[in-house]
């Protein structure tokens, strides 16, 4: 949504994240009659956890580079504290190079199908080229072979395929690691 909204529009709506819910007491008790007591606890507790930064770089994380990019400068522009504190939240394609533990490259690479893989690692030669080589130096040498002349001869690739593609192995590495199964540097590490 953010990324369709008039630029100006959405840099507004970044900043006004930056300033954190609040919800009137009346409010609060219009929502519990509407909806289940369940429901608005866990929301509750969600939301009394959560700060801006968090909020905007869940946001981020969904949004095109293009628009990421755009709204990061000016975020940096106008809160450039919390520009930090985004990044940090933030988890891209990108940041796999530092986030992902080496030993855990072909983990990650075994839980998406390969042709998810050949789209985002080609889409990456334009958006993250330090990635590839990051994938194919941490695999097996003949599987690193393999995959390295299927993306020469790979054709290009849409933008939105690519990021689709790079979002998909992004979710992966997550869900492992909520699962134990690979380890991600912790994001509050500088």
């Amino acid at each position: 949504i953010l990324e369709r909204l008039d630029p100006d529009f959405a840099q507004i709506i970044v900043l006004r994240l930056a300033r954190g819910p609040r919800l009137d007491s009346e409010v609060m008790t219009l929502m519990t009659q509407v909806i289940q007591k369940e429901f608005l606890s866990v929301m509750q507790r969600e939301q009394a956890t959560r700060r801006p930064a968090d909020v905007i770089g869940s946001m981020m994380n969904n949004v095109s580079s293009t628009a990421r990019a755009r709204l990061l400068e000016m975020l940096e522009h106008e809160k450039p504290k919390l520009a930090r504190q985004v990044q940090k939240v933030m988890f891209t394609f990108a940041d796999i190079t530092e986030r992902l533990e080496p030993k855990d490259a072909g983990t990650l690479l075994k839980a998406v199908d390969e042709a998810t893989v050949l789209r985002a690692l080609k889409f990456a030669e334009h958006n993250a080229p330090r990635v590839i080589p990051f994938f194919l130096d941490n695999m097996s040498k003949r599987l690193s072979q393999r995959l390295d002349g299927e993306l020469k001869q790979f054709g290009e690739v849409k933008p939105r395929d690519g990021e689709q593609a790079q979002t998909e192995i992004v979710n992966a590495a997550r869900e492992l690691a909520k699962s134990g199964e690979i380890t991600l540097a912790d994001e509050e590490e500088e």
